[in-house]
């Protein structure tokens, strides 16, 4: 692992990975590099970094930077864990949520969107380059998407909208580079 010193001085952030052995490829960031805590992910794209990468697990102490992760999906990560005591983020369904904000930053692999009201945002480019998701569905209660979301996800082949029809504060680039079929209405009990 290579980190940088974050600009404010108050920590480390992690900036290059690379692996030798398979036990490896499950990357558990430490909370504490040279006896100061790793604050974060550097602002460097990591996608390229995470590359072979099967599982990340971030401690409590990483609090900027997540949002770098973006992009990973097409690296083919299995897992994220983010530790139970981090007050900023959770993770719910392989997707790495924003609590406070409720804003679903990434996406990972087989991502499930909670349908518990956890979310009601979805990040611009969260989904970018995942290229292990076929399907998913986004419930009633995400009002607002970025751009991108779903950018270079080309296995993809069916988005369920349990929303009627496309929410004003979805932006309207949300499908750019994305040749899924979009089912409005969704509703997920008439599949049983």
């Amino acid at each position: 692992m290579i980190f940088e010193e974050d600009e404010s001085g108050k920590g480390y952030l992690l900036s290059r990975y690379r692996f030798d052995t398979e036990e490896e490829r499950n990357l558990v960031i430490p909370e504490q590099y040279n006896g100061q805590p790793v604050i974060g992910l550097s602002s460097w794209n990591l996608s390229e970094v995470l590359m072979g990468i099967k599982s990340i697990h971030i401690p409590k102490t990483v609090i900027k930077g997540l949002r770098n992760l973006r992009g990973s999906g097409g690296a083919n990560i299995e897992q994220i864990t983010v530790d139970a005591e981090t007050p900023a983020y959770h993770m719910s369904g392989n997707c790495l949520i924003d609590t406070e904000s409720k804003t679903l930053i990434c996406g990972f692999g087989n991502s499930v969107i909670p349908t518990d009201g956890s979310v009601t945002s979805i990040a611009y480019g969260a989904f970018v380059f995942c290229e292990n998701l076929i399907s998913i569905i986004i419930p009633d209660s995400v009002i607002t998407i970025g751009s991108h979301t779903f950018y270079g996800c080309s296995n993809l082949s069916t988005i369920y909208c349990m929303a009627e029809s496309k929410p004003e504060g979805w932006d309207n680039s949300w499908l750019e580079d994305c040749e899924a079929e979009v089912v409005w209405g969704y509703n997920p009990s008439d599949d049983q």
